[in-house]
């Protein structure tokens, strides 16, 4: 693979080296207050097993357990045919799955690190890596002759999806329903993920159209 498509065997390395690297650090922030949570409530479903803490939410093991999962799932995919031969690069995958990921997780945070208002610095950036891989795939759908409202409709979908996960956001600490804030919050970001992969789609969709 490094001998006949070294770009391609090096996005798949970093689709795989990136969950590893931030597990690893994830593990390495307890004990530093970098990675602990808002403070336990009743009622909060994690806290159980490994994850209880007396105090606050071990977010740095949330992070830790959701990038290990993601490393399993690179590793699986780059098993796959499509993946295998270079067709497809593995990265744009993950930075999706990471991207929708790290809104939620960063939310339960306590640090007041980079806050703006209410809305984290962190939240921010995470979202744009699934906006880049949208552009890139609406790219090459649109290359693939999709109709103009198949691309329209996603984006307009992801619009409103991220709004709504700005007012969950909101919502977390002043609607006096955490949870239901967090259910707006995750619903929000698998709708941006569902239209991620309907771009996705109808890429491939045309790719084997045309193959055929």
């Amino acid at each position: 693979r490094w001998t006949h498509d070294p770009g391609g065997a090096l996005l798949e390395g970093l689709a795989l080296g990136f969950p590893a690297a931030i597990m690893i650090e994830r593990l390495f922030e307890r004990g530093t207050g970098l990675g602990l949570g808002k403070a336990n409530t009743e009622g909060w479903p994690l806290n159980i097993g490994i994850f209880h803490d007396p105090e606050y939410a071990p977010v740095y093991l949330y992070e830790a357990l959701a990038s290990f999962l993601l490393l399993i799932l690179m590793l699986a995919l780059s098993r796959r045919k499509r993946f295998r031969e270079g067709r497809e690069p593995l990265l744009p995958l993950f930075l999706l799955l990471w991207g929708l990921i790290q809104p939620l997780l960063e939310s339960l945070r306590a640090d007041d690190h980079m806050v703006y208002h209410f809305v984290k610095a962190q939240q921010v950036l995470a979202i744009c890596f699934p906006v880049a891989v949208m552009i890139r795939w609406t790219a090459r759908a649109r290359r693939q002759a999709a109709k103009a409202w198949q691309l329209i409709l996603p984006w307009c979908v992801t619009l409103a999806a991220i709004g709504g996960a700005v007012a969950a956001e909101f919502g977390v600490d002043r609607w006096g329903r955490p949870m239901a804030a967090y259910g707006l919050m995750i619903a929000c970001l698998l709708l941006i993920g569902g239209s991620a992969f309907f771009l996705r789609g109808l890429g491939l969709k045309e790719e084997k159209a045309d193959g055929a």
